[in-house]
């Protein structure tokens, strides 16, 4: 069976790590493919990016800067959303709807293993 894994280590300084065009900082692999991936992305005050949504594949995140609130479950409602500090972990099953916004900025690292997709938000619209 062919690894989709690279078999060679890879470091990456933070002086190295630029946004794509999503907004996401690419780490590792491809959330798109058969293999583990990892990225990070900014949330910001009333970003329309994280609203209801739900993906194929699990995530697994880590607060790494600020606090965010997440929504998690059918129907997802603000009033039973958990505030996740600086250091705090989630995770989100496949196929579960989950939103996530912030009162001020915060950076949140996703671990996974692909394909993330297909998943869409709840008004419709695809998700990433």
């Amino acid at each position: 069976m062919e690894s989709l894994l690279p078999m060679t280590p890879l470091v990456r300084n933070r002086d190295e790590l630029e946004p794509n065009e999503d907004g996401r900082v690419p780490l590792f692999g491809d959330p798109d493919a058969g293999m583990p991936y990892a990225f990070r992305f900014r949330v910001l005050p009333g970003d329309p990016g994280e609203r209801p949504h739900h993906h194929a594949g699990f995530e697994l995140g880590t607060v790494l800067e600020g606090e965010v609130w997440i929504a998690i479950g059918e129907p997802v409602h603000r009033a039973s959303a958990v505030r996740v500090g600086t250091g705090g972990f989630l995770y989100v099953p496949p196929d579960v709807p989950h939103a996530m916004w912030t009162d001020a900025e915060a950076l949140v690292e996703v671990h996974g293993v692909g394909p993330r997709g297909p998943g869409g938000f709840l008004d419709g619209e695809a998700a990433g």
